[in-house]
Parts: C-alpha cells; sequence; structure tokens
C-alpha cells in the first residue's frame, strides 16, 4: 500500500498537469489517436541513437524482432511510439496485416539529427504535448514490448502499478 500511496501522490497528485493543460491533453488525444482499440500493445521503438560511436551504444532491432517477443498476431492492434521516421516507413512496407495506431508528426531519420536531438518538429511545447499524449495512450494498452529506454522504465512501472504488464 505505501508504495502505491507513494505513485499515487507522487505522479497522480502532486505532478499533474495544471488544469488547462489536462485539457488540451484530453483534445489532443482525441484528435491524433481517434481509433484506438482494446486490447492494445504498446511498441516502443527508439532508433534515434542506434549507431551513435558512443554510449550508450545501441543494436539496431527490427520491428518484427519487436513482434516476435511480444506474441502480437496479424490484426492486433498496437501503439507505436518512435523516434525514427524509417520506423514509421517500416511497418507501412513490411507489416501491413496489424493495426498501427500511431502519431503523424515530425520525425527524425535513424541518427541524420545527431545525438540526443529530441526536437524533431523544432517546438518544444509541441513535443511537450506530444510525450504527455503518447505517455498516456500507451498506458491505456495491456503490455509494452520495448528496448531499452529510461521513458519505458517509467512507464513500466506506472502500468505495473495499475496492474498491467
Amino acid at each position: 500500500h505505501d508504495r502505491l500511496y507513494y505513485h499515487w501522490m507522487s505522479q497522480d497528485y502532486l505532478f499533474r498537469p495544471l488544469q488547462h493543460f489536462r485539457r488540451k491533453l484530453y483534445l489532443f488525444r482525441r484528435e491524433h489517436f481517434p481509433n484506438l482499440t482494446f486490447p492494445c500493445t504498446t511498441m516502443h521503438v527508439r532508433r534515434g541513437d542506434v549507431g551513435v560511436p558512443k554510449p550508450p551504444f545501441r543494436r539496431y532491432a527490427a520491428v518484427q524482432e519487436y513482434i516476435d517477443v511480444g506474441y502480437i498476431q496479424p490484426g492486433d492492434t498496437i501503439v507505436l511510439l518512435t523516434d525514427d521516421q524509417s520506423t514509421i516507413d517500416e511497418v507501412k512496407k513490411y507489416h501491413p496485416q496489424y493495426n498501427w495506431i500511431y502519431m503523424d508528426r515530425p520525425r527524425v531519420k535513424n541518427v541524420e539529427a545527431g545525438f540526443n536531438n529530441h526536437i524533431p518538429s523544432g517546438d518544444e511545447g509541441f513535443e511537450m504535448l506530444v510525450i504527455y499524449t503518447e505517455w498516456n495512450v500507451a498506458s491505456s494498452c495491456n503490455k509494452v514490448v520495448h528496448g531499452q529506454s529510461g521513458f519505458v522504465k517509467a512507464l513500466m512501472e506506472t502500468m505495473e502499478m495499475e496492474g498491467k504488464n
């Protein structure tokens, strides 16, 4: 109970966005994720720093590897979170048999923007809204397939508190 209370107090209450931002988040989610169906799987594919010759070293993983590890079946709904446009291109070309849900927004291709360039749109406020919205949508799914990421680690802790895996 202590851990659950701490989570509620720290995440859900103390650090909750202000009301006007929550409203903006709600409207943004409705606009960008209107066709979300349940159950769903969140797939987080991080490629923005794959191949960068400095730590943390990341191996390129094809989307098929994520599908296999997650035991995802054709027709399943997958919420795709990625920093990389080539991942979007890959799912469209090679995996149309899945119900892909992702946000149509500016992204970089592979490492073209350099290490730690997380503002592909050039608009920090928009990118924060995207992160909050994707977090909200991702935590609605019942499972997550992912590589190593601080974002996913925090997401998994939240989902664990909600009884999801």
